[in-house]
C-alpha cells in the first residue's frame, strides 16, 4: 500500500514534532487533540484551506507509524490513550521557526 504524501509537509513535521514532545513528557494525547493542534499550527503557518478531518488524522498516523493504545487505570477503568510513534522513520531536525511554532501551540 502506497502512503500518500502530506499536502503540507512542514505542517506534518510540526505536528509530529509536537506529538513527540507531548509523549516525551508523558502527556495524554488523543486523536481530537492532534487535530486541534494541527488546526492551530495551520493557522500560525497561514494555511487557510487546511482541515484536520478524521481522514487527515488517519493518513497522518499511517505516514508516521502512529498507533493508539488504550491505557487501563485502576479497577480496569479506561484512562487516556497511549500513543506509539514509530521511531524508525527519519525526521528532519526542526528549524528555529518550527520550534517557535511548536512552543506556541504546545
Amino acid at each position: 500500500m502506497k502512503l500518500t504524501q502530506a499536502r503540507y509537509p512542514k505542517l506534518d513535521e510540526g505536528v509530529l514534532m509536537w506529538l513527540k514532545q507531548a509523549r516525551g513528557q508523558n502527556l495524554p494525547v488523543s486523536g481530537d487533540l492532534i487535530k486541534e493542534k494541527a488546526m492551530k499550527l495551520a493557522e500560525l503557518m497561514d494555511i487557510p484551506d487546511f482541515m484536520a478531518s478524521d481522514g487527515w488524522l488517519d493518513h497522518f498516523k499511517k505516514r508516521h507509524g502512529i498507533t493508539f493504545k488504550t491505557v487501563q487505570g485502576e479497577a480496569g477503568a479506561e484512562d487516556n490513550l497511549g500513543i506509539t510513534v514509530n521511531h524508525t522513520k527519519s525526521v528532519l531536525s526542526p528549524t528555529q521557526h518550527q520550534v517557535h511554532l511548536g512552543a506556541e501551540i504546545g
